[in-house]
């Protein structure tokens, strides 16, 4: 399947999952592992179907998301660089994620090489940091019209090639010295695990309770 191709392609511990409705407003969002991602598929799917835009980030800042490519664009990012995944995202544009480390990098280093590289190949210079989420493959864009009888278009995978992009890496270098940072975080984040009011183990890829105001935790 596009999916499980796709966090194969861009390894991580974790992935950040959200659906946005057709106004543009976040309406939830999800932390999983790939398996979860990848099992998680026919759900998503229903929710794509019903005008959510589903979207997913690897969390991690080894690898970068270059968004609104042209398809000239994409063939000259392409012919230059091992592009880790390229996503068509069913309204006649291209994103392409690209791999700088094996580890996760400084988000500022991160952010430099994106916005350098979607500067090169034409792309949005306005979602280059590390927080900017991309298409999963192989769902409906509910945002488009495209398919037969004026149906929405499916996201597609276009590419997917695991490893770091040697230029990209070297690019990478170049924004360490020039921001004076570290290039490789260490050590890696960990997932914090906690314990809940009933001294259960729970994990962050839990949905989160409610924070408590001060009033009612005094009303205890």
């Amino acid at each position: 399947m596009d999916i499980a191709r796709w966090t194969a392609a861009l390894p991580a511990s974790i992935y950040l999952v959200t659906a946005t409705n057709i106004a543009g407003i976040e309406i939830w969002r999800r932390w999983w592992t790939a398996p979860f991602v990848a099992d998680a598929a026919c759900w998503l799917d229903a929710q794509a179907s019903s005008d959510d835009l589903i979207s997913a980030r690897p969390w991690s800042t080894a690898h970068i998301l270059l968004r609104g490519l042209r398809p000239e664009g994409y063939a000259h990012l392409a012919a230059e660089h091992r592009v880790a995944a390229a996503v068509a995202d069913g309204a006649g544009l291209i994103e392409v994620w690209i791999t700088l480390a094996d580890r996760p990098v400084g988000a500022r280093v991160a952010a430099r090489v994106a916005a350098e590289l979607a500067a090169r190949s034409g792309g949005d210079l306005l979602t280059t940091d590390a927080r900017s989420v991309g298409h999963l493959p192989g769902l409906p864009h509910a945002a488009s019209a495209d398919g037969p009888g004026g149906a929405p278009a499916f996201t597609r995978l276009l590419a997917a090639s695991r490893g770091p992009d040697p230029r990209a890496a070297a690019i990478a270098i170049e924004a360490t010295a020039a921001l004076g940072c570290a290039l490789v975080l260490s050590p890696p984040i960990q997932l914090i695990r906690f314990r809940d009011r009933r001294r259960k183990q729970r994990s962050l890829l839990s949905p989160a309770r409610p924070l408590r105001t001060e009033a009612q935790r005094g009303r205890r």
